[in-house]
């Protein structure tokens, strides 16, 4: 905060009109270390590296090949919805030609449809007792995890390194390392022996993703990359709104229902007590606009199709005339759903 939120000067000046050839990431970079270096006398772990600024709404159209796959530690940052598990990861594995990779992250239940998009072994699909886990994970050239459970990959003597170890959420996944439970040191060792190392987040930091990919990288002498797409849909025409009471969000989706509008609601309670919040506001939807079709779940109610396939199920909800789909708090990170249909507002 003391060397200034340069993130936005950086996106406005990045056309190529404006920055040419300049590697804007790095120049700042460079600037908050000199001053830093200046201020405190200290490094502040920098490290070099190469950076890169670019412009996609879809990865899965950005030409990786230039990308390295050996010996090295790549940080993307990209919005939500820009396909960095399809549209990076599923490619960047078969340009890799690698054998055997590790995916982790911090959600359960966001990892099995990312393992199923980009053909990872789920980590419970052999069964969720110790030594089923176990012999799954191990058994399983390329395979989906939490942090937390990395350890079953040890055990028995039987561990071989990974080719590729991709860490999606990885500002989450930093954030365990103060957490007991979080495996950060057998994920330390792990991403140290693959041949390359990838954090993925929509929101990365230097000071907790940056910070821990430059420890990997000085540590296993990787070569560090930077990947920063600075476009997203919510420069896509979107507008944003803050609401001060939970009052005003019931309010705004019903005038957003009267309107014919089909609402995306996200919420971070759950049906566990009660007062079953979300049952209750559907059930006020339905007596308000018994023409209209509404559907809200937590992690216990939630379909399993919604869960692993969301992509057919609201495309399917929404021709049948789904008006309200309301989840709670089992996608808190979200989907990467790009289905045929679409929602007009999300709350």
């Amino acid at each position: 905060n003391l060397l200034g939120r340069t993130e936005k000067v950086i996106k406005a000046l990045s056309h190529p009109k404006i920055a040419g050839r300049h590697d804007l990431i790095d120049k700042d970079r460079r600037a908050k270390f000199l001053l830093y270096s200046k201020l405190f006398g200290s490094e502040r772990g920098f490290t070099e590296g190469s950076d890169k600024i670019i412009s996609e709404l879809n990865l899965a159209s950005y030409d990786i090949s230039d990308i390295p796959k050996e010996n090295c530690v790549i940080l993307l940052k990209s919005g939500c919805g820009t396909g960095k598990t399809k549209g990076f990861i599923k490619r960047y594995v078969e340009q890799g030609g690698y054998e055997s990779g590790l995916y982790v992250s911090v959600i359960k239940s966001t990892i099995e449809p990312a393992a199923k998009d980009i053909g990872f072994s789920y980590y419970l699909a052999g069964g969720e007792e110790p030594h089923d886990k176990k012999h799954w994970m191990q058994s399983q050239p390329f395979v989906a995890t939490t942090d937390k459970s990395l350890s079953y990959l040890l055990r028995g003597g039987m561990y071989k390194p990974f080719d590729v170890v991709f860490i999606d959420e990885s500002e989450r996944v930093a954030l365990e390392a103060i957490n007991h439970t979080s495996r950060q040191d057998v994920l330390r060792d792990i991403c140290r022996a693959a041949k390359s190392v990838v954090f993925l987040d929509a929101d990365i930091t230097e000071d907790l993703t940056g910070w821990y990919a430059e420890e990997i990288a000085k540590d296993s002498s990787k070569e560090l990359r930077r990947l920063v797409n600075t476009k997203d849909w919510m420069g896509e025409g979107h507008s944003v709104f803050f609401l001060k009471r939970e009052i005003d969000a019931y309010k705004q989706i019903e005038n957003l229902v009267r309107e014919s509008k089909k609402v995306y609601v996200h919420c971070s309670f759950s049906e566990g007590n009660e007062r079953k919040r979300i049952r209750r506001f559907i059930r006020y939807l339905e007596k308000r606009f018994p023409d209209k079709k509404f559907e809200g779940y937590d992690a216990q109610s939630v379909p399993d199709e919604l869960r692993k396939n969301s992509k057919r199920y609201i495309d399917r909800a929404i021709k049948e005339g789904l008006s309200v789909l309301m989840v709670s708090p089992w996608a808190n990170i979200g989907w990467d759903y790009n289905g045929e249909e679409e929602f007009d507002a999300t709350v």
